[in-house]
């Protein structure tokens, strides 16, 4: 579908405009040329006007919806893969799950070291700093919780898809945004309770 739409573009339509185009401003030269400017601009049929604005806005909205699917494309390219969780030596574990822009995201906590989890697995719990958790991105899906797609919409924003269930839902900010508030209010959550 893309194919076909692209050739519609490069091979049938920017052509035909460019011809219609061209066409209406050689007649609008010819026109000035032969006369007054006052002469012309009444001779002209409303129709002409109309016929040309809307050419010319069309020409402008197509290159600017063209512009933003190649930005969009760039920027898909350019992500690549999500980046993973920074290790800690011992990795992380799944602490708790928190629900945040409708969607849930997962905390994870540094595992104790050996020697902490010998003494006591509550006590290495309770003495997770706050600011060491961390927040798994993408988001899972609130009702089968599969890992969501982000996909970046053409007006602006983002779209977040479950490929399991079918959910979605449109959001103003992009995975990494979000979780970065997510991580804020787990933190949070986190301080009431080592506190």
């Amino acid at each position: 579908m893309r194919k076909v739409s692209k050739i519609l573009l490069d091979s049938i339509l920017g052509p035909l405009i460019v011809g219609i185009s061209g066409t209406l401003i050689a007649g609008v030269v010819s026109w000035i040329k032969a006369g007054s400017l006052a002469n012309w601009l009444e001779q002209t049929h409303g129709w002409m006007w109309v016929l040309f604005i809307f050419i010319f806005i069309g020409c402008f909205i197509i290159a600017l919806i063209r512009k933003r699917i190649r930005g969009i494309r760039e920027c898909e390219s350019r992500r690549g893969l999500y980046p993973s969780v920074i290790s800690s030596p011992w990795g992380y574990r799944e602490v708790e799950e928190i629900r945040h822009a409708e969607v849930i995201w997962k905390i994870l906590a540094p595992n104790p070291s050996i020697i902490q989890s010998a003494i006591s697995y509550e006590k290495a719990l309770s003495s997770t700093a706050p600011e060491s958790i961390e927040i798994d991105v993408p988001p899972r899906c609130p009702h089968c919780k599969t890992k969501l797609e982000e996909k970046q919409r053409i007006i602006g924003g983002y779209r977040w898809i479950c490929v399991g269930c079918g959910f979605s839902k449109n959001n103003k900010e992009s995975f990494y945004k979000e979780a970065d508030r997510a991580k804020r209010l787990a933190e949070a959550k986190l301080e009431k309770v080592v506190s």
